[in-house]
This record gives C-alpha cells, sequence and structure tokens, in this order.
C-alpha cells in the first residue's frame, strides 16, 4: 500500500498538480457589466473594469469616463453634464485653451439621464423662485 501511495505522490507528479492549480487559479482581469445593466451615459461602453458614479449616479459611468469626470486632489474634471435649452448636454474641458465646449447631446432615452435632467429643473427653477435676482434701487 506504501509504495502505491508513493508512487502517486511522487515530486514530478506534485510539482505537476501544483502547477495546474496555480494556472487553473490564475485571475484574470475581467470587464464587468453595470449593475443596472445600462451602459455608461457618456461613451455608451456596456463592460468596464469598474463602474464610477456620474452626475446622473453611482454606476453610470465606465472607469475611462469616470476618471475623466472625478475631481480630485491633482486632477481637474475633464468632462460634465450641463442643462442646455432644456437637454442634457455632455462637454469636455478643452487642453489648450481650459474653456468648456459642448461635445455631444446626452442620450435622453436613457432612464438616468432623463432623471437627471428633470432634477435639474427642478434646481433650477427653485434656485429661480427662492434666489431673486436684486432688486435695483431706484434714485431719490
Amino acid at each position: 500500500m506504501t509504495e502505491m501511495t508513493q508512487q502517486y505522490l511522487s515530486p514530478a507528479y506534485v510539482d505537476e498538480f501544483i502547477q495546474w492549480v496555480i494556472a487553473s487559479n490564475k485571475k484574470l482581469p475581467r470587464a464587468s457589466s453595470s449593475k443596472t445593466k445600462l451602459p455608461c451615459t457618456y461613451c455608451s461602453a456596456t463592460e468596464s473594469t469598474t463602474w464610477r458614479p456620474g452626475p446622473c449616479g453611482p454606476g453610470s459611468l465606465c472607469n475611462k469616463c469616470g476618471v475623466m469626470y472625478m475631481d480630485s486632489g491633482k486632477r481637474n474634471r475633464q468632462i460634465d453634464l450641463i442643462m442646455s435649452k432644456g437637454t442634457a448636454m455632455w462637454v469636455r474641458k478643452d487642453q489648450s485653451c481650459w474653456l468648456w465646449k459642448e461635445e455631444k447631446e446626452a442620450p435622453c432615452t436613457d432612464p438616468r439621464v432623463s432623471a437627471w435632467l428633470t432634477r435639474e429643473k427642478i434646481r433650477n427653477r427653485l434656485t429661480r423662485e427662492l434666489n431673486p435676482a436684486p432688486m435695483k434701487r431706484q434714485r431719490v
């Protein structure tokens, strides 16, 4: 019985088995789809290594667009979502002059973008109503 056990547990067999375990357990970087199964609101990517928060809520931007959107430390925001003439519009910071330029219209069929647009309209209306423009002084 010991001879059979030694035969099956030879160093070459153990090394081969260890190599097989290591090869089968290697974790390859995988792209994952968003939890909501909706594409990135900026570039329409459906798979990303990680999903980042954007103006439309958590997990609405893929990794690449989320890094361009975030504003932290030395990195300034490079893209943003604004409301222009009643529609949602993506703007990008021009690297040569650091001005914001309209790039493309956001897909209003996406429920996250339409919810953001509704919140922006309400926020703008409340800002106008609660913070009216200062009245002009009349000369006496």
